[in-house]
């Protein structure tokens, strides 16, 4: 299992940068859970009973997920990054129109 704390660094760093909050960490959490349903190799959060897979602990986000062996990925490493562009291309197209409708509803404000 592993726990990944939400960015560290000053609690007014932190608190402005609106990536960070609970509501965006448990949105990017629930489209994760979408694209595993479809594609094996994305990982799902772990969620609670009340399933949420994001909760706050001393004011930052917190998320537990499945261990799995790897590397993470080198953003200076070009075949590496087209791996990735090709893994996100599977994921939207497995997911048929649902992932539009997790992004739609993301810019529109709703939760």
């Amino acid at each position: 299992m592993v726990i990944r704390l939400s960015q560290s660094g000053p609690a007014e760093r932190i608190a402005n940068r609106s990536d960070y909050r609970l509501p965006e960490q448990q949105w990017s959490y629930s489209v994760a859970a979408e694209f595993a349903g479809k594609v094996p190799e994305v990982i799902a959060p772990l969620v609670a009973s009340d399933g949420e897979a994001a909760f706050v602990w001393h004011g930052r986000p917190i998320t537990v997920w499945p261990f799995v062996m790897g590397a993470s990925l080198d953003r200076r490493n070009s075949v590496e990054l087209r791996r990735a562009a090709h893994l996100l291309a599977r994921c939207c197209a497995e997911t048929g129109g649902s992932w539009l409708l997790l992004i739609g509803t993301r810019l529109n404000g709703a939760r």
